[in-house]
C-alpha cells in the first residue's frame, strides 16, 4: 500500500536578533566588503532558540495549522 505526504500549511520566523557584517568583523579578521563581495549578505538573523524548538513554538506556524491544531 503505497502512502503519500500532503503539505497542509506553512509557515516563516525570523528570530529577532541581528547581526550585521560589521558586527562578524569585531569577531574574526574580516569586513563588510569582504563578506558582502562573496556572499552578497550584510546581516543575517540567529536565535539562541534551537531550530527543532523555533519550529514548534508557534511563531513560525501557519494561520492554517493554528486554525487545524496541527500537532
Amino acid at each position: 500500500m503505497l502512502r503519500y505526504a500532503q503539505i497542509t500549511g506553512w509557515g516563516k520566523y525570523a528570530p529577532p536578533l541581528l547581526m550585521t557584517n560589521d558586527d562578524m568583523a569585531k569577531i574574526v579578521d574580516t569586513s563588510d566588503e569582504w563578506i558582502f563581495s562573496r556572499s552578497g549578505i550584510r546581516q543575517r538573523h540567529y536565535s539562541h532558540i534551537s531550530t527543532g524548538d523555533m519550529a514548534w513554538s508557534g511563531r513560525g506556524a501557519s494561520p492554517g495549522c493554528r486554525r487545524y491544531r496541527c500537532r
